[in-house]
């Protein structure tokens, strides 16, 4: 039904259920690219229906096409298209688009109704595009991005704080010293009060990293003193004791 071309209405309709079916299975988006872009069926990228023009988008993201088939596939995307896509394909669609420099295209998949929608795939879809940036030599773009999934998203506190991470490494690449040192204190806090992991270990060390290169070696040193204050395993104490002594 998806090729025979007597009927252009089913023809769409069956290549709709095709995705759909297909990108809920572990090697689905696979089969897709095998069907439409690896073999000599479909010759030409650009001459791809637009149904299927993001989820193979997503198939050379994940696995890889030859070079410029991306960009082909993204020629049938104009922003109406891109503007109905649903979140799963927006952060593959990014990648593409920051991928062929068009970083104002790749944000603009991400306005406040998609972050804070409540469909997690707008937040893995927006960090996908975050790392793209930051990749690309965007980092301060891509960490803003994940700054607003922090501000607008309905987020479950663990990933709450891997973003808050995410978000300071993004600052600290962009040289916003003292902004990454604020947000890796923050990720460093346990969620309802509990005891200090391994996790709030490491985000207050980058957060002491960060307030150095900031000339702030007082407040880098307090919070180092603050790792040794809450029990460290012995080879973690070590570890800050010989960060301390270098100031």
């Amino acid at each position: 039904l998806a090729v025979q071309d007597r009927d252009p209405a089913i023809a769409g309709e069956a290549r709709r259920g095709l995705v759909a079916a297909l990108a809920g299975e572990t090697r689905g988006l696979d089969i897709l690219g095998a069907l439409y872009l690896h073999g000599d069926r479909y010759p030409d990228a650009a001459a791809l229906p637009p149904e299927l023009r993001a989820p193979l988008i997503a198939h050379c993201v994940e696995a890889g096409c030859p070079a410029g088939t991306a960009g082909r596939l993204l020629a049938g995307l104009d922003e109406a298209a891109r503007r109905g896509l649903a979140p799963v394909w927006r952060g593959p669609v990014a990648v593409a688009l920051v991928g062929e420099g068009r970083i104002d295209a790749a944000l603009a998949l991400f306005d406040d109704a998609v972050i804070g929608g409540g469909d997690p795939g707008a937040v893995d879809a927006a960090v996908m595009a975050a790392l793209a940036l930051e990749t690309a030599g965007a980092g301060e773009q891509g960490g803003a991005l994940l700054e607003r999934v922090l501000a607008r998203a309905p987020l479950a506190p663990g990933e709450r704080r891997e973003l808050q991470f995410l978000a300071a490494e993004a600052a600290l690449a962009a040289g916003r010293h003292e902004r990454a040192a604020r947000l890796f204190l923050v990720a460093a806090a346990v969620p309802d009060g509990g005891a200090p992991d391994a996790w709030s270990r490491s985000a207050r060390l980058a957060a002491a990293r960060a307030l150095a290169r900031a000339g702030l070696d007082e407040d880098a040193v307090a919070v180092l003193r603050s790792t040794l204050a809450d029990g460290s395993p012995p080879d973690e104490r070590a570890f800050v004791e010989r960060r301390l002594r270098r100031f």
